[in-house]
């Protein structure tokens, strides 16, 4: 049979249509993304037990919305990885070495002193920074050590409400008096105590009378003997910047010796979650201080944005967004802000704790921190921001009511190094 110029040009389009196909190559899956885990200490049987949910919350919600938003944009996740200290310093050097060698960390989010105290010779010898939601501690007021915190010391933000309640509240021709609570020891409520002493007594010398300190266990059940000394001498504040145990335990035992002595506390013993065991009407006048945004401003973007959106299962959305869920959404936000930055310096395929560490001194924008600090911005001379980016907010309770005791951030004063 003869074949045509046709049908030779009809076969020849017909093979192609059976061999085009199998040379076209198939469409690639999508890229997976490089999981970098970032571990977090924590305590779950320790003296911050009772806050570990709104720690873990925070941490949670702000790792969810970066991946999210972010993440998957440059191809990174971030996972955490938490572990039970106990707010221990022996067991945080314990577990350090483990993780540093199974994960790499490019941070290490720190949960308070024992952190430090285990790892402050530790980090810069392995190049990850560690990054805290804490205040400083004077024992860390130094230069930079790879120790990396957006607030200023304790006594530095108890300054500032003492600043602002001598300006605007204190009516009293005497000078007021002030006592401490606190347990000796962990170092950084030794170094805390320390540190308000000194700018108490020097800065504020005819101002602030301190009367001292009343060393108690470290979770007690009554204090009733330990600050009486105090409520005798007519005593008209307590600062306690240690933890829940303390402020419950001295407001109880102030009611057995038939006096009420408001408290000034640091963030992680804010008025929502001292409400869940005191009665508001005990916290009369009581008030928080701290170089973060309050647990009352639900307009700032970090409520809206993350808490609202990517809050975990089961936890609500006002009672659980404490003050505490704020400092560590902070911390958090710093190290994801910080990698962004990393990776957009010296690529994905490049992030190393060296990295970002060294992304954590470039600028950062008001945008960056979500509302949650009055700004941020370091250099190497300290491990805390410039002092112009400082600045306290202050809750308390009035008539019931827990509320803004201001309307914005007040300056954080110069206060002596110890």
């Amino acid at each position: 049979m003869k074949i045509t110029r046709f049908g030779y040009l009809l076969c020849a389009l017909l093979m192609a249509a059976l061999v085009i196909p199998a040379c076209v190559p198939k469409a690639k899956p999508p890229a997976e993304l490089q999981e970098f885990k970032i571990p977090l200490s924590g305590d779950y049987s320790g003296p911050y037990a009772d806050i570990m949910k709104y720690i873990d919350a925070g941490n949670k919600a702000v790792f969810a919305w970066w991946n999210e938003e972010y993440g998957k944009k440059l191809g990174i996740k971030l996972t955490a990885k938490v572990y039970d200290t106990r707010y221990d310093p022996a067991v945080v050097a314990g577990i350090y070495p483990g993780a540093v060698a199974e994960f790499k960390p490019l941070a290490w989010l720190g949960l308070g002193g024992p952190c430090v105290a285990a790892l402050k010779e530790k980090v810069p010898y392995d190049k990850i920074p560690l990054v805290m939601s804490t205040a400083t501690y004077g024992y860390d007021w130094k230069a930079i050590n790879w120790i990396i915190q957006p607030r200023p010391t304790y006594p530095h933000e108890f300054a500032g409400w003492v600043d602002w309640a001598l300006k605007n509240k204190w009516k009293e021709s005497r000078p007021m008096r002030i006592a401490a609570v606190s347990n000796d020891k962990p170092a950084a409520y030794v170094d805390g105590e320390k540190g308000a002493k000194k700018f108490l007594t020097e800065v504020y010398a005819g101002k602030v009378e301190y009367l001292g300190c009343a060393w108690v266990d470290l979770v007690p059940v009554d204090v009733t003997d330990a600050i009486r000394p105090f409520v005798q001498q007519g005593v008209d504040y307590f600062w306690i910047m240690t933890n829940i145990p303390h402020v419950v335990v001295t407001t109880k035992s102030c009611d057995a010796l038939g006096v009420h002595v408001p408290v000034i506390t640091s963030t992680h013993n804010d008025m929502t979650i001292l409400s869940k065991v005191l009665d508001f009407e005990k916290m009369e006048g009581f008030y928080d201080t701290g170089n973060v945004a309050s647990a009352l401003h639900y307009e700032i973007p970090a409520y809206k944005e993350i808490w609202l959106k990517y809050l975990p299962a089961g936890m609500d959305p006002v009672n659980d967004w404490t003050l505490t869920t704020v400092q560590f959404s902070l911390s958090s936000l710093i190290v994801c802000r910080a990698i962004e930055k990393a990776v957009a310096r010296v690529g994905a395929e490049n992030l190393s704790g060296e990295a970002v560490y060294e992304s954590l001194f470039e600028p950062w924008k008001k945008e960056d921190v979500m509302g949650l600090s009055p700004g941020l911005g370091w250099t190497k001379d300290a491990p805390f921001p410039k002092e112009e980016t400082l600045g306290v907010m202050m809750s308390t309770v009035k008539d019931g009511k827990h509320v803004l005791a201001v309307d914005q951030f007040q300056p954080v004063p110069k206060i002596p190094k110890w």
